[in-house]
């Protein structure tokens, strides 16, 4: 029997919410803002042990670079726009879009966000996707922002972390940051000082497995990606073939995920559950 949404979306927190703690690296937001036979898809950044980086992250270093994602992750919530409903409007035509796609992938196979899916003629999918990105481009006008709106959004949200236009909530650093929209007109965060989140969340990703036990890292990289796959499915469907590339470029997954050993990740799931990763290396 399939789980319900909300039993997915609850056992994917728990799963993050403890691989964040594991590897000492705060859970941020996700970004707002998939085919039938679920076939195996092999991490190909995996494949070979990641160099030494350059320059270490030290321990004090860790602790500032923690202390300001964390900022960032508090920031981002209490970003106020200024039309929420164009903004959530957006997001949900492009999900409905990405949902049609895969179904086109899958030869007509179209999901639901409750998991269901239908057979619906190609013929209609073409209508429903050429009519949603009709909807989508009048979103856009929407929701786009100049730099000096966003500047002054994210002077509110750190007015309203902080409680003090004195005390702005900033990195311990003292990094000011600023926000930006990215190609898909979302919004991202960056500090002066450490850049990006992403950036940031890379730097500890990499101390953190460097400093734990290569299996145990390895089994905490696993179940990420499963429950990326998971969230995946709830909102787009069950792609024909998972590829990590893209849980990262929609969002789902920070970054690339490598095996301390050298591993090679493949994920397999023909449905919208009982998702699996396995490592070559750690199985």
């Amino acid at each position: 029997m399939m789980f319900s949404v909300l039993r997915r979306r609850a056992a994917y927190a728990l799963t993050a919410a403890a691989l964040a703690l594991f590897m000492q690296i705060s859970p941020g937001p996700q970004p707002l803002l998939a085919d039938e036979t679920g076939g195996g898809a092999k991490s190909s950044k995996s494949e070979t042990k990641p160099e030494a980086s350059k320059e270490a992250v030290s321990e004090t270093d860790a602790v500032e670079l923690q202390a300001c994602c964390d900022a960032m992750n508090k920031l981002v919530p209490k970003l106020k726009f200024k039309d929420m409903a164009a903004h959530e409007n957006f997001s949900e035509i492009g999900r409905r879009i990405k949902r049609i796609a895969n179904a086109l992938k899958n030869g007509g196979v179209l999901f639901s966000p409750d998991g269901t899916a239908e057979n619906v003629p190609l013929e209609k999918l073409d209508k429903m996707l050429a009519d949603e990105n009709e909807r989508l481009e009048e979103a856009k006008k929407a929701l786009s922002r100049t730099q000096k709106e966003l500047d002054e959004m994210t002077a509110a949200a750190q007015y309203i972390e902080s409680g003090s236009p004195e005390k702005p909530a900033i990195c311990p650093a003292k990094g000011v940051y600023t926000l930006t929209q990215d190609e898909k007109l979302r919004y991202r965060i960056k500090c002066g000082v450490h850049g990006g989140s992403e950036e940031i969340r890379a730097k500890l990703y990499e101390k953190a497995m460097k400093n734990t036990e290569p299996g145990r890292f390895c089994r905490g990289n696993m179940s990420a990606i499963v429950g990326a796959c998971e969230r995946y499915a709830i909102d787009y469907g069950v792609p024909a073939e998972w590829r990590t590339e893209e849980l990262i470029e929609e969002g789902y997954l920070e970054g690339e995920y490598v095996c301390p050993a050298g591993g090679v990740y493949e994920i397999k799931g023909g449905g919208a559950k009982d998702f699996t990763c396995s490592c070559s290396v750690h199985k």
